[in-house]
């Protein structure tokens, strides 16, 4: 919690909001970590977040660990508004799922704006991606290939311009197997690589270095982020 807030304390170059990386294995509480970071930051007044899961059967897990960190916001699951209708609750951890965020995300994506009207224009508090790894392929392959056509792009897509909405978001990704393929760390905006005042002008370019160095360039990258303070 301490090293996230540290990392999310930071403004880059480019105006946004620093993010955080976890990669901690299966088992070991990524729901906690998730809840107690979120308890940080309601401490400091911030009253809207959002938790971006795997499936809606996990949502009572999300419940068991906000109770376990003694979190006191209530826990507002998407699933249960219909499309289109607005979210009244002036507060609470909005639970929902890169699928239902996903759908028709290239047509009238009315998942997708429930959620940011519900945020609101200037959003500061958390969004935790968790499993991140699901919103690989948002990238197109090396070397001029087209993007894989799968679920997986539209997610990426929506995960890129849910961050990009909110500059000042507090942003969690969560995922053990983040970093075994440079393609799929395209939605990972926030960790600094590339952009404005980074190592790298654009994502392709960093992909490019990557691609060259193998897995000992992504072993070294892995390294220098957790050096920076943005991986744990």
């Amino acid at each position: 919690v301490i090293s996230a807030g540290q990392a999310t304390s930071v403004i880059l170059p480019d105006g946004s909001r620093r993010g955080h990386w976890n990669g901690d294995g299966t088992g070991i509480g990524k729901g906690r970590e998730i809840y107690a970071f979120i308890y940080n930051e309601f401490q400091q007044g911030r009253m809207k977040h959002i938790h971006i899961s795997a499936s809606h059967q996990l949502c009572a897990d999300a419940e068991r660990d906000r109770d376990a960190v003694g979190l006191p916001l209530p826990i507002i699951h998407q699933a249960r508004f219909k499309p289109g209708q607005p979210i009244e609750a002036d507060s609470g951890v909005l639970y929902t799922t890169y699928t239902m965020l996903s759908t028709n995300f290239s047509g009238k994506r009315q998942r997708f704006e429930q959620l940011t009207n519900w945020l609101g224009p200037n959003f500061e508090g958390v969004i935790a991606f968790d499993e991140a790894h699901l919103m690989k392929n948002a990238a197109a392959s090396p070397h001029g290939g087209k993007a894989t056509v799968d679920h997986g792009t539209l997610r990426g897509n929506m995960g890129i311009e849910l961050q990009r909405m909110f500059p000042q978001a507090r942003v969690r990704y969560f995922s053990a197997t983040g970093a075994t393929t440079a393609r799929h760390m395209a939605p990972y905006e926030r960790l600094g690589l590339w952009g404005a005042g980074a190592p790298f002008p654009d994502f392709a370019a960093f992909l490019v270095a990557m691609e060259r160095g193998g897995v000992a360039a992504m072993e070294m990258l892995c390294r220098d982020l957790k050096s920076v303070g943005t991986y744990l």
